[in-house]
C-alpha cells in the first residue's frame, strides 16, 4: 500500500533479487538483469467462452547491484510497459508470437545450443490466483500448497506463484544442474525483509 504496488510488483523484486544472489552463488552471476518470460491473460471481461487465452511476454527486472527499493522502482516501470504493449498490440498477434518464442526455445533444447544461442529469458514466473478464502482437509487447515509447474523449453527454471487462504506459495522448479534450491527459496524471504526495510525505513 504504501508503495502503491501490486502483489505481483513485490513478489518480483523478491525473486529478482534472490536470483542474483542464487547465481553468484553458482558461480553464474550476471552483470545485465534478468529477463522473464511471464504468461499474460488476453481474455476480456465480456468474453464468454470457455478455456484459456495466454500470451508470454519477456519482462526486464532490475539492474544487479540495485538495492531493494531501487529494484522495486525498475521492475515497476517494465510492467508499466508490459501493460502498455499489450493495450497497443492485437491479441492474435501476441498469441503468434508465443508461439514463436516457444518454438525458438524448443529448437534451442533439441539441438543441444543452450550453452552457445541466447536463451528467450532466465525463467518464467507466473502467478495462479488461487482461493481467497481457507482451505481445509477433514478438518485440518491448509496452511501451504506449492504448485509444480513444468519446465519451459530452453529454460532451465519456473517459478510459479499460487495463493491460498490470505498465503503465497512460491513452487520453484529446476534442472538438475542448478540445485540447492531451498537457498534461492530463503534469499527471496530475505529480500522480502530487505524490501520492507527499504520502505518503511527512514
Amino acid at each position: 500500500r504504501i508503495t502503491r504496488s501490486t502483489l505481483n510488483h513485490v513478489a518480483l523484486t523478491c525473486i529478482d533479487g534472490a536470483l542474483h544472489r542464487y547465481l553468484d552463488d553458482n558461480g553464474e552471476g550476471i552483470d545485465h538483469p534478468v529477463t522473464i518470460q511471464m504468461p499474460v491473460n488476453l481474455r476480456g471481461g465480456d468474453e464468454s467462452r470457455a478455456g484459456n487465452k495466454l500470451a508470454v511476454e519477456l519482462v526486464e527486472l532490475g539492474n544487479p547491484g540495485d538495492d531493494a527499493f531501487e529494484r522495486h522502482r525498475e521492475i515497476g516501470y517494465s510492467l508499466r510497459n508490459v501493460k502498455n504493449h499489450l493495450k497497443s498490440i492485437p491479441g492474435n498477434a501476441l498469441q503468434q508470437y508465443t508461439v514463436l518464442v516457444a518454438l525458438a526455445g524448443e529448437l534451442i533444447g533439441k539441438l543441444d545450443l543452450s550453452d552457445r544461442v541466447p536463451a528467450t529469458g532466465h525463467t518464467l514466473v507466473s502467478n495462479l490466483p488461487g482461493p481467497p478464502e481457507p482451505l481445509y482437509v477433514k478438518g485440518a487447515r491448509v496452511q501451504q500448497m506449492y504448485p509444480i509447474s513444468t519446465l519451459v523449453p530452453g529454460l532451465r527454471m519456473n517459478i510459479t506463484l499460487f495463493s491460498c487462504g490470505g498465503i503465497l506459495n512460491f513452487g520453484i522448479v529446476a534442472t538438475k544442474d542448478l540445485r540447492n534450491l531451498d537457498r534461492l527459496a530463503d534469499y527471496i524471504k530475505d529480500e522480502f525483509k530487505r524490501l520492507q526495510q527499504a520502505v518503511s525505513g527512514p
